[in-house]
């Protein structure tokens, strides 16, 4: 079972990251519009009161 992409394309960017809209065909048979955000090479940390989760992809 898998989800098929019937297309794709920007919603909007920025050097930082971008929110795409992609047209998928879910395992069940139902077509929706799905939001994706992708994130250009970064850092970043996830800070509370008592510690910090850093998060990385590369």
């Amino acid at each position: 079972m898998r989800w098929v992409i019937h297309g794709e394309e920007e919603a909007w960017s920025s050097p930082w990251l971008s929110v795409r809209r992609l047209d998928v065909e879910q395992p069940d048979g139902d077509r929706v519009d799905y939001h994706a955000v992708r994130l250009s090479d970064v850092a970043a940390a996830v800070v509370t009161d008592a510690s910090a989760w850093p998060t990385y992809r590369g």
